[in-house]
């Protein structure tokens, strides 16, 4: 099981900026837009140090 979860979660960062940023559209609130880049750097974040470790 921690295998399935750990396979997509990088995906899910990416998920949860999408929804971030439809409700920053919705809202016209520009803190939903600071959470959608922070959920988008760790996204990239996490897939570059799954990267890194693939490559050891």
């Amino acid at each position: 099981m921690k295998n399935l979860f750990s396979k997509y979660d990088s995906l899910l960062y990416f998920v949860v900026a999408i929804l971030s940023l439809i409700a920053s559209w919705v809202r016209h609130s520009p803190i939903w837009l600071v959470l959608c880049f922070g959920w988008l750097s760790m996204g990239f974040y996490h897939m570059a140090i799954r990267k890194k470790n693939r490559r050891k």
